[in-house]
């Protein structure tokens, strides 16, 4: 079980976002990190929430790959 040990702020996770959107690349410690952000922040907003969730469809869809 991956537990959040660190709390990023919204900004950083934006920054994420946006640079797996430019590189189409995910690192499989920040898909770890996703995955607990989506499941145990309760304040996770929804904007956040449904781009972290377009990038979960998109890695299911072949159109992002997981590097190591």
């Amino acid at each position: 079980m991956v537990r959040i040990t660190t709390q990023k702020s919204a900004e950083a996770v934006q920054q994420l976002l946006d640079r797996v959107r430019i590189t189409q690349q995910l690192s499989r410690s920040d898909y770890l990190y996703l995955t607990s952000l989506v499941l145990a922040d309760t304040s996770l907003n929804n904007v956040d929430r449904r781009r972290i969730n377009r990038l979960f469809d998109n890695i299911q869809t072949g159109q992002l790959s997981l590097v190591d």
